[in-house]
């Protein structure tokens, strides 16, 4: 993984760079311990369940079909860069100095980040009064029962999308970092 990562990494700014490794190491960091009513906890001691397999939508029209609804100024033209099933659900990119765009993916609405419109009043006050991170999990273990374990299982990841052969088109996807 650590090999994968580091080849990432080639041709990216040095900031960007470091903004990266940041969000991996919290990420990393976030997984050895926990803490826990004050007291330090290691992640060996947790029971979280495996990761769920995301789901992505296979190829269809969908992004086209968007694409024609799009009003643009005479002289200028639209065309798709890339779509499921290389790429889903992009919540942040970013685009290197030699064209590469890396791609933040979650897959975490409504399976660990809830939407308070679709929820009771019992929710939104609890939500609202939730002070400390404890008290939102707190809350979610109380109000979603068994439930509540489905919000730790979906992860983020990376992916680093190229346009390998100039035309335009993303034809090259890789999952740089997952979980």
């Amino acid at each position: 993984m650590l090999c994968s990562i580091k080849k990432a990494f080639v041709g990216l700014e040095k900031h960007r760079a470091i903004q990266i490794w940041a969000v991996m190491l919290l990420g990393v960091l976030e997984s050895v311990v926990v803490l826990q009513s004050g007291s330090l906890v290691v992640a060996a001691d947790v029971e979280v369940p495996p990761p769920a397999e995301p789901e992505v939508s296979p190829a269809s029209e969908e992004a086209t079909e968007a694409m024609a609804a799009i009003r643009i100024p005479d002289g200028w033209k639209i065309g798709l860069w890339a779509a499921e099933p290389d790429v889903a659900n992009v919540v942040a990119f970013d685009i290197d100095r030699v064209g590469r765009v890396y791609v933040c993916e979650t897959f975490r609405q409504n399976r660990g980040v809830t939407d308070n419109r679709g929820h009771d009043k019992t929710w939104l006050y609890a939500d609202l009064a939730a002070k400390t991170v404890q008290d939102r999990i707190d809350y979610h273990k109380r109000l979603l029962g068994d439930a509540a374990i489905t919000y730790m299982q979906q992860d983020d990841r990376i992916r680093r999308l190229t346009d390998t052969d100039g035309d335009g088109k993303a034809d090259e996807s890789v999952l740089v970092a997952n979980g």
